[in-house]
């Protein structure tokens, strides 16, 4: 879905459903020729074409092929001059005026690329000259005629190719010319070698002074440009002329994007997880993201008052500033528009390709969405974007804040915590009976729920090593602003570490689950965050290292048959590579574990006192060695360990 615009359109979604939605809703973006999911549950499946919701036109949308089953890059034709359609592809051409500014050509210039070799330009004094400086060699060449051609995106150019009309072709040919490039990077900038007018600068790959040939072709470097400079100086003869410019290139554009209209589901629903099908083959990606709002527009609008630097959000009579009511101020009172932080959401990192289980996306039920693809590619390689689809829920609460406590604790200890929920209804949601808290560090027990500072029954549905789930009582509008606590045991391993939580109901388990919120649950609590930091963390990776014996008798009888080595990795950035050997006591290698890649937390290994070749070692005392490779650098602990048999 597309956005090149400074202002939003709206496709509304729910326009055919009832005001207030039950059950499970499937949106589908795309992949017409694809059959509706095949799930066990009832749902309703909404289907929208790529077309029916891609924003006004802009500079991304033309690099893009919308088909009803795919979108991919445009891909040009090697063999199809691309000037003849230039205009009609999404690019531009310019051409300079008497007073060095790009301005758009005049029609006699048109001659040039309407694919009639009868018809020319010439370049007598009649032609706008313009000057060139390079900054290389710190001077001026004048007078030029010459034309930037914008291609609307980025690709990869193989040649130009240039003449006179064939009568003409001995007496009429240019006799200097310059061709330049750029890849339409705004950073770049005056950075680039040829500067052409004040907004304008080229990297020069061609500069001919004496040339003899009518018809002229010229190889580009394998790179993406998105500008082509074509200069023809003065000749010193005769005059020059043109019939035709003919310019070709092959591959992929370099970047494409696809960004969405406003998306208007027409109620506040939970979504996600967002999935899409696809193809990235090696040397492309696709980037896809979304943005949630609880309005039809993530722009604010600003007015300039002319009083200093003052700026306001309102017009003249006090009223909020709309797209609208922004188009028609005067050009001097606009003073831009910034992201409407309150009522909408960044745009997300990432998603993976489909087939992977996300979370919701969102943090609170939402009414609007905009989705945006972003496709990187090589000349060669292109992705290929199917559909995109996700799911859609009526909200189980209006709003749930959630908080942990402590927000503090020490790393790899066990800390007894509590998980408090506030919810907040205004009457026409569901309610939930089942809550769902992520903790990446490590669970150990779950001990009570609370509701309204009462000891409630309940039921553990789930418990693994990174999650937990929790069966209580139904909660409904009757028990809103009712304090919610779970107390449970885990450790923490990672500074910062977030515990997420989810509510449903366990009886409609195919629902999208409805995320909690940061906020202030307990007024009694400081707390407000979700967050846990560490206390009396060091810079090093390795935190308690233990081992469960320092004596290996590898007899067989079950009792130190092994040393098992038990370590704690603290505030790693991902997951670090873990180098784990035993040594003698000059530092010579007699075994190695697997190398392994581990994040943040608790893990054991076990030696049985033999060498990498699987043979018992001779008795006597070893360095069993821990290694952690991080991007800071290695840390290292090591311990003694005796081999006795």
């Amino acid at each position: 879905m597309k956005m090149a615009r400074s202002y939003p359109l709206l496709l509304l979604l729910g326009l055919c459903s009832p005001l207030h939605v039950q059950g499970l809703t499937i949106y589908r973006i795309g992949g017409d020729d694809q059959p509706p999911p095949a799930l066990e549950v009832p749902y309703e499946f909404r289907h929208v074409p790529w077309s029916a919701v891609v924003a006004t036109a802009g500079d991304q949308t033309q690099s893009l092929q919308l088909q009803a089953e795919y979108i991919e890059p445009k891909q040009l034709d090697g063999s199809v001059n691309l000037l003849l359609s230039i205009v009609e592809n999404g690019g531009l051409i310019l051409t300079t005026n008497r007073y060095d500014s790009l301005v758009a050509p005049g029609e006699s210039e048109f001659t040039v690329w309407d694919g009639d070799i009868e018809t020319a330009y010439q370049g007598d004094e009649s032609a706008a000259w313009g000057g060139i400086f390079n900054r290389r060699e710190n001077r001026s060449y004048r007078p030029f005629k010459y034309w930037v051609f914008d291609l609307g995106g980025r690709f990869t150019i193989q040649k130009i190719r240039f003449y006179p009309r064939d009568r003409f072709r001995f007496e009429r040919f240019a006799e200097s010319f310059i061709v330049g490039v750029s890849d339409g990077d705004p950073v770049k900038d005056g950075t680039r070698d040829l500067k052409v007018t004040a907004e304008s600068d080229f990297n020069q790959i061609h500069n001919i002074r004496e040339n003899t040939n009518a018809v002229v072709e010229l190889e580009f470097p394998q790179q993406p440009v998105r500008q082509i400079l074509f200069a023809v100086g003065r000749n010193i003869r005769s005059i020059w002329e043109i019939a035709e410019i003919e310019m070709y290139g092959a591959g992929f554009s370099a970047f494409a994007r696809y960004e969405s209209t406003i998306i208007d589901l027409g109620q506040p629903f939970i979504l996600g997880p967002l999935i899409w099908a696809g193809d990235q083959p090696l040397g492309a990606s696709i980037e896809v993201r979304t943005r949630l709002g609880d309005d039809p527009d993530p722009n604010l609008y600003w007015r300039t008052t002319f009083r200093g630097d003052e700026k306001t959000l309102f017009d003249r009579q006090g009223k909020l500033l709309t797209r609208e009511t922004y188009a028609a101020l005067q050009l001097g009172e606009r003073a831009g528009t910034t992201h409407d932080t309150r009522n909408w959401s960044d745009w997300s990192a990432p998603i993976a390709l489909a087939g992977e289980i996300g979370n919701p996306i969102g943090d609170r039920p939402r009414r609007f969405a905009q989705v945006r693809a972003d496709f990187h590619s090589r000349a060669e390689t292109g992705g290929r974007l199917n559909y995109l689809q996700f799911a859609a829920s009526p909200p189980r609460a209006a709003h749930i804040a959630a908080e942990i406590e402590p927000a503090q604790v020490r790393p790899g200890q066990t800390t007894s915590f509590t998980y408090k929920l506030l919810p907040h209804f205004t009457g026409d949601e569901a309610g939930f009976d089942r809550v769902e808290i992520d903790t990446p560090g490590r669970i150990v027990s779950v001990d009570a729920v609370r509701i309204d500072g009462r000891d409630e029954g309940f039921a553990v549905a789930r418990l693994d090593e990174s999650s937990f789930a929790v069966q209580i009582p139904h909660i409904d509008v009757r028990r809103s602003l009712d304090l919610i606590e779970i107390d449970f045991k885990a450790q923490v391993f990672q500074y910062g570490t977030v515990f997420s939580g989810w509510v449903s109901d366990s009886t409609q388990p195919y629902e999208v689950a409805q995320a909690v919120v940061a906020g202030d649950a307990d007024v009694q609590n400081d707390s407000a965050t979700l967050q846990v930091a560490l206390a009396d963390v060091g810079l090093e990776s390795i935190g308690r290292v233990k081992l469960g014996s320092s004596i290996c008798t590898p007899n067989s009888d079950r009792v130190n048959d092994e040393v098992r080595l038990e370590y704690d990795l603290l505030n790693l950035a991902g997951a670090a590579l873990v180098y784990i050997d035993v040594c003698d006591l000059s530092g010579r290698k007699l075994w190695t574990s697997n190398r392994i890649a581990h994040a943040s937390g608790r893990f054991a290994v076990a030696w049985d006192g033999r060498d990498d070749s699987g043979l018992l070692l001779p008795p006597g005392v070893y360095l069993l060695r821990l290694e952690v490779e991080t991007d800071k650098g290695r840390d290292r602990v090591g311990r003694i360990v005796s081999l006795v048999y």
